[in-house]
């Protein structure tokens, strides 16, 4: 209960919040754990919970494991390629409190999400835009703690934690890019591997 804490205050209080979590170790692995599957729960909340006007895919296909292991790997990356790029400027956050960091940072959002997902159910169509301000909302909030609080890990100024974002855009980029060539590789290698195996088996006949 004593790491819950921090969740609410530094939410409420970035500046002081995430300062006294990093020199207190206020931060817990397992909380943000808990807090990036609360995440993952709002999006698929958002894709199959939502009012029938405020639906905008097929909820029958949308799938659990597909999305927990998309939005994990996608948080992975910015992970590893915010701590890349903060080697290089020197930032002070290990990999571990780049994550924990990042889930403490997306409460904002996530809660907003459900708060659309409640709403939807008995707003009407008209409401659609007040219901869109909340996702905002909610995206802003979770944008202005990351910031506060790779400024106050990584000792960045607000310029350096918005050029950490932006690389770590980049990075992500990059790293996706570099994954899909490696699966599309396996898959060529498997094929022609199995077109070689097929191919002996039919001689040896």
């Amino acid at each position: 209960m004593n790491k819950w804490k921090y969740v609410p205050y530094v939410a409420f209080h970035p500046i002081e919040g995430f300062d006294e979590m990093r020199y207190k170790k206020g931060g817990s692995f397992l909380v943000s754990v808990v807090l990036y599957l609360l995440f993952v729960f709002s999006i698929i909340a958002q894709q199959k919970y939502c009012g029938q006007q405020f639906l905008f895919a097929d909820d029958t296909q949308v799938s659990i494991q597909k999305t927990l292991l998309s939005t994990l790997l996608l948080i992975v990356s910015a992970v590893f390629a915010n701590w890349g790029f903060s080697v290089l400027l020197e930032g002070k956050a290990r990999v571990k409190d780049i994550w924990i960091l990042l889930n403490y940072s997306l409460v904002p959002y996530t809660v907003f999400s459900f708060l659309y997902v409640l709403i939807s159910n008995i707003a009407t169509q008209e409401e659609g835009t007040l219901l869109s301000v909340l996702l905002w909302i909610g995206i802003g909030w979770s944008g202005f703690l990351l910031l506060r609080a790779l400024m106050a890990y990584q000792e960045f100024s607000f310029g350096g934690a918005i050029g950490s974002v932006l690389l770590t855009v980049i990075g992500v980029v990059i790293i996706l890019f570099l994954l899909v060539l490696l699966i599309s590789l396996f898959q060529k290698i498997f094929a022609t591997a199995s077109v070689i195996f097929y191919e002996i088996s039919f001689r040896l006949k």
